[in-house]
């Protein structure tokens, strides 16, 4: 069975993930290195001010100096797998018109839409629904998009609005009953939900 578009996009995330880990070791090796230092001077200082009970203080301390990593690599994770998300969004805003016009129909497919919904798009996707998907038709409550119509099997009465979304990339929907959330951000959000564990082995498995 042929890659859907979405299929593609999260496989190049993945694939970008393992470009950025490689411009992410020194991140890495330079936030540890910082945290290793930190935490020897405060070991060394504190070890310097007494000599009862030496074993258990750094027993202590090397308890601190655990979890200070562990909050390091957590924070390291979050920047990697952001970064991640952002490569994803780039590859979204560089899907040629064919490729971008497949996945807002089958994305729109998904809706189980009744028809008479109005699409409000992105100012970067607004100018492509006009250009693929309208005939320049316009009617009180926008234009309307009959290309976009017969892609989805008939549905009648989709209408773009001449209001432009607030988000970065991607398009709202709205009908009678429901409003749908197809921005970019909502998109990366169940990209990153579904994946972080699998990003996070990818950026994180050791290495020779």
């Amino acid at each position: 069975m042929a890659q859907t578009i979405y299929q593609k996009i999260e496989q190049k995330a993945i694939a970008d993930a393992k470009e950025i880990l490689k411009a992410g070791d020194a991140k890495a090796q330079a936030a540890m290195a910082a945290a290793v230092a930190a935490a020897e001077a405060r070991n060394a200082e504190l070890l310097a001010k007494t000599d009862e009970k030496n074993a258990s203080l750094r027993k202590t301390r090397t308890t601190e100096f655990e979890q200070a990593e562990r909050q390091v690599l957590l924070a390291l994770k979050k920047s990697l797998i952001d970064e991640v998300q952002i490569a994803a969004a780039k590859n979204l805003q560089a899907l040629s018109d064919a490729e971008w016009a497949a996945f807002v129909v089958r994305t729109l497919s998904a809706d189980d839409l009744r028809g008479g919904e109005t699409i409000i798009a992105s100012a970067l996707d607004r100018p492509r629904f006009l250009a693929l998907f309208s005939a320049g038709e316009a009617t009180s409550r926008g234009t309307r998009l009959a290309k976009l119509d017969r892609e989805l099997s008939g549905k009648p009465g989709l209408i773009l609005s001449a209001e432009v979304a607030p988000i970065e990339g991607g398009f709202l929907v709205e009908g009678a009953d429901f409003d749908i959330d197809h921005s970019h951000r909502a998109l990366l959000a169940g990209l990153k939900e579904r994946h972080e564990s699998e990003l996070a082995a990818i950026l994180f498995a050791p290495r020779d």
